[in-house]
């Protein structure tokens, strides 16, 4: 078993269009990543390359190494930020950035594979998966339009009407939106409609 072994550890959406920290389609992603080396003695100037071969992803940068500079036995290290304001020599704070496509399908694993090296050019891959967010649109809030008194508060024996938002949760418009509601609830009776409201684009 080699005495140094470096591997991916774990991301974090750095920044991305709507601050969600959520990945989701037409965004513009800015990720940090760690690594760790499970060895037993320390690596010195680890470097890792990031790419992607995914059709989804495109403007994925840099395209160079990146500085991880030394990490310890069995210590995790994120990218050598290195001057007063953690940044790198470039201005950087995150390590990798990337679009994602419009059009690419929720749920969808975009690939990034690493290829790291340190200064006595012992070379390591690795790489981790991605997940372009499942959620596209989202219950937001409700508030009660009229009910029997006036009130606003939804009491026993009242008729309530509601009006209910919807949050679109990508970067991008998603086209004639409907939604059907429902209840289980045995103490409500009459709801409706039935059939599906639209909310437009």
């Amino acid at each position: 078993m080699s005495i140094v072994q470096l591997s991916y550890n774990s991301f974090s959406v750095y920044s991305d269009n709507n601050d969600d920290k959520i990945i989701n389609r037409g965004e513009t992603i800015k990720l940090k990543v760690s690594l760790k080396n499970t060895g037993t003695i320390a690596v010195k100037s680890a470097k890792a390359t990031f790419s992607t071969t995914s059709s989804y992803v495109s403007g994925f940068s840099p395209d160079t190494p990146i500085s991880y500079g030394d990490i310890s036995a069995n210590k995790i290290k994120w990218a050598d930020y290195q001057n007063d304001n953690n940044e790198n020599e470039s201005g950087v704070t995150y390590t990798i950035q990337f679009t994602v496509s419009n059009s690419t399908p929720a749920g969808t694993q975009i690939p990034i594979r690493i290829s790291i090296v340190d200064e006595n050019d012992n070379t390591w891959e690795d790489g981790f998966d991605v997940t372009v967010s499942a959620t596209q649109i989202s219950y937001n809030s409700y508030s009660v339009y009229s009910d029997n008194n006036g009130d606003k508060i939804i009491n026993k024996g009242e008729t309530v009407g509601l009006k209910v938002s919807l949050k679109n949760t990508t970067a991008s418009t998603i086209k004639a939106v409907k939604a059907t509601f429902s209840t289980t609830s045995s103490y409500v009776s009459g709801l409706s409609p039935a059939t599906p409201i639209s909310y437009g684009d």
